[in-house]
């Protein structure tokens, strides 16, 4: 049964492979350039995903640590008109436990910092259940051993949908990136192998399957292009952002559904 399984899982490789990327340690601004505002915007389903992140960037080759940016008046506004102030709870990071992201919803974004606004929206998509979770020992196979994960899921067939699948492995977040969309896979059951992580025997894998809009999609898309090695260019740019007024970083609205695994032979 193990063999089967297992032969299973390196088909489903074999097949979405082209998808899956590995995040490693990421200075945002790829270009050493002048200093420029990194905005990280999250609305979700679940309370503690919604904040805004404000940082400087640094140049690619610069060793000194992240600045926060502190004193921004930042709101996020709903499409009834509600509208929600993030205040600063720790430098550079602004909340509002009353903001949750709802299903099916816009959000506005507005950062106003340094006598310079800036501005951003999204789309808050519909949930997709995560149906099972697997692992597989690896070990012995070209991926380099190990324990790896699996994730299924049904698309909805009657919409578009994009995904990013996040990792936790024993309560510390892990830094593989994996971008999925259904243009292949409409309305069908899907397999994602998790590949970027490597799990040990009998951790604790929490998988997070976040639906999120086109334009969000698009700014990890292009960040896994630039930090995967396989696809860098010869002079590497900065991630797409859906920001305007000149910050880098993203403003995203996600729909999390979560699930945990022990890993076992």
């Amino acid at each position: 049964m193990k063999t089967v399984k297992f032969a299973v899982y390196m088909l489903l490789f074999g097949v979405l492979f082209a998808f899956i990327s590995c995040e490693k340690v990421i200075d945002i601004n790829i270009k050493d350039a002048d200093k420029k505002l990194v905005i990280e915007g999250s609305v979700a389903n679940l309370p503690e995903y919604n904040y805004v992140k404000l940082s400087y960037s640094k140049g690619f080759s610069s060793t000194a640590d992240y600045e926060n940016a502190s004193g921004a008046v930042v709101i996020i506004t709903d499409e009834n008109g509600n509208e929600f102030t993030l205040l600063e709870s720790e430098p550079g990071t602004y909340t509002n436990p009353a903001l949750i992201g709802q299903s099916y919803s816009n959000y506005s974004l507005r950062v106003e910092l340094d006598g310079k606004t800036y501005t951003s929206s999204a789309f808050l998509p519909g949930s997709t259940p995560i149906d099972t979770l697997f692992s597989a020992n690896l070990d012995g196979a070209f991926t380099g051993g190990g324990y790896a994960a699996f994730c299924y899921f049904t698309d909805k067939g009657n919409e578009t949908n994009f995904y990013r699948i996040r990792t936790y492995e024993n309560g510390i977040r892990q830094s593989a990136l994996y971008i999925e969309n259904d243009k292949l896979r409409n309305g069908i059951f899907t397999g994602v192998p998790l590949f970027g992580n490597s799990f040990s025997l009998n951790d604790t894998a929490v998988i997070q399957l976040m639906e999120v809009d086109e334009k969000v999609y698009t700014y990890f898309k292009s960040l896994a292009d630039i930090t995967n090695p396989q696809n860098q260019p010869a002079a590497p740019g900065n991630p797409l952002t859906n920001i305007s007024g000149g910050a880098l970083g993203v403003f995203a609205a996600y729909n999390i559904q979560s699930d945990t695994l022990i890993i076992t032979d």
